[in-house]
């Protein structure tokens, strides 16, 4: 097995480190920010059975009145490398269920392989070399709660 990394893999190795840097950059207003995307995540996974625009004004609202209580939490806090490390450290939870969702998130076949081969043969084979796809693929027999967080429109709603 090569671990090679293609163009995909490094586009999505610059999207994790970016989400890395910005929750260490933030501190501790970074780590709080992921953990409510985490709390958060599943609620507007199931904001997928009503319409776009009302999903997409629920989703604005929940932002701003978050982000203006986090900047209320945090006006006062104390720029300490643990506080760095700690946003650093859920940035980069936060930016491995990104990359994971974003990688996970090409066509299925009708017959379950991953990726379809109904794809264009260039995006077919960098998705099927990807290092993050291989690493992910564990993904397809995870418990639909951890389904729910990487991949929430192939959960199956009960």
């Amino acid at each position: 097995m090569t671990w090679q990394l293609n163009i995909l893999d490094a586009l999505l190795l610059v999207l994790w480190s970016g989400i890395v840097i910005l929750g260490y950059k933030r501190g501790v207003g970074g780590a709080i920010w992921a953990l409510v995307v985490f709390l958060l995540l599943p609620i507007m996974a199931s904001f997928g059975t009503i319409t776009g625009w009302v999903a997409v004004l629920i989703t604005l609202v929940v932002g701003l009145g978050f982000s203006q209580g986090l900047a209320f939490l945090v006006r006062n806090q104390v720029e300490s490398i643990l506080y760095k490390v700690l946003g650093a450290v859920m940035g980069g939870l936060l930016g491995a269920v990104l990359v994971t969702s974003v990688v996970l998130s090409f066509p299925i076949s009708a017959s379950g392989a991953y990726p379809s081969q109904s794809l264009q043969p260039a995006v077919y084979e960098m998705v099927s070399k990807s290092v993050f796809q291989r690493s992910a693929s564990w993904v397809w027999g995870a418990p639909s709660w951890i389904q729910l967080f990487l991949v929430p429109d192939r959960v199956q709603r009960q």
